[in-house]
This record gives structure tokens, C-alpha cells and sequence, in this order.
């Protein structure tokens, strides 16, 4: 990395967009709302993902299933609707709704439930939320955890920028990784690029 050479890699992302109580799913969401279908709001996010991973780490993001986007079957409660960051994202995870979120990761295919077993290879699951009680735009637990969330009415960078921390980064200013403030830089740093790179999640097939 340090040397400039990059060899193209790989790593595979799943969004799994909720439903609310009324089966509605929370993507485009009443705070962003568009009449479009989810998998159309969100191509701007995956495309932003793609490029920067792309042009910064030479690493190809690819969809784990057939399609980058799908809406769950069944509708969610509030306790993974409604998310928050931090010391209460880890309250969560430890709690119901990271019970909730893992069996939604399991209702992928043989393949996924395999990597994730695994660990190398397996995708990051990014799931869409309603909003964040604590007014953040997305939340990633680190490399401890395979998921990360988001409120996808916010920035279209945010995704990119948490599935960087399931990937092992922290909060830098003046990359992708920067807290957000009026936008983040579609860059990353070379030692974040060579941490990242050396991820579980990122593999060369």
C-alpha cells in the first residue's frame, strides 16, 4: 500500500431496508419521503460507497445477495426502528435488538450464512433505520460486529463511512472517516487504506 501497489480486492455489502408497524419500509422514510422505491433512493449511497472504495482502496464492492437493497418480510419494533450510537448502540446490540438484527442477518441465502459463520468474506449488513434518537446519521460497532445502521435521509456518505468502522476504522478528520460536519472527504489515508484492506471483510474473491 505504502508503495502505491494495490491489488484489486473485494467485499461484499447487503442493505436490509425495515418496515415499520404498518409494513411500510422506513426507505425513502417519512423524513425523506420521495416516490420512489427503496432500491432507487439508495443509489446514490451505494454508488458513493463503490466509487470512493474504489478510487481510495482499489477494493470492488459487490452485493451479497442478487441485488445490493432488500426490504425485509417482516415489520420491525422500535427498539431496531429507532437506533442511537455510542454507549446506547452497545446497550442495543447486546440487548434485544441486536438479537433482532443477527436473525434478520440469517435470513440470507446458504452463502451468506456460511461467511458470516466463517467470518472471512462475509458482508457487511447495513441495515436502514427510522432515525436516531441521539440525531446521528449512522453507527458502526467496529470489527466486533458484521452489521452497522443507518438513517439513509441524512448523507449520502454515511454508509460508506460505517461500513468503514465494521472494516476497523475510527474517526479521523479530513477523510471519509471524519465526523460529520457539511460532508465528508471521499478520501481515506494511506494507513487506512492498509488497515482496511487487511479486514476479514475484504478478501480477493
Amino acid at each position: 500500500v505504502f508503495l502505491g501497489i494495490l491489488v484489486p480486492k473485494r467485499m461484499r455489502i447487503m442493505i436490509l431496508v425495515q418496515r415499520d408497524s404498518n409494513m411500510k419500509p422506513v426507505v425513502p422514510g417519512e423524513n425523506c419521503y420521495v416516490d420512489v422505491s427503496a432500491e432507487a433512493f439508495l443509489a446514490d449511497a451505494i454508488a458513493y460507497a463503490v466509487s470512493v472504495y474504489k478510487s481510495a482502496a482499489n477494493i470492488k464492492l459487490l452485493p451479497a445477495e442478487e441485488r445490493f437493497v432488500r426490504v425485509l418480510d417482516s415489520p420491525s419494533d422500535s427498539d431496531t426502528l429507532d437506533m442511537c450510537s455510542g454507549e446506547c448502540g452497545w446497550g442495543k446490540d447486546i440487548g434485544a435488538a441486536g438479537a433482532t438484527f443477527r436473525r434478520f442477518m440469517r435470513t440470507g441465502g446458504a452463502a451468506i450464512i456460511g461467511r458470516l459463520v466463517l467470518g472471512l468474506g462475509a458482508p457487511v449488513v447495513v441495515f436502514a433505520v427510522r432515525k436516531f434518537t441521539d440525531g446521528n446519521d449512522g453507527a458502526g460497532l467496529g470489527p466486533l460486529q458484521d452489521y452497522v445502521t443507518v438513517d439513509f435521509c441524512k448523507d449520502e456518505s454515511t454508509m460508506a463511512h460505517e461500513i468503514g468502522h465494521a472494516c476497523a476504522l475510527w474517526h479521523t478528520e479530513g477523510s471519509l472517516m471524519q465526523r460529520f460536519k457539511d460532508g465528508r472527504p471521499a478520501t481515506l489515508e494511506k494507513w487506512q487504506v492498509a488497515l482496511m484492506r487487511q479486514s476479514p471483510h475484504v478478501t480477493f474473491f
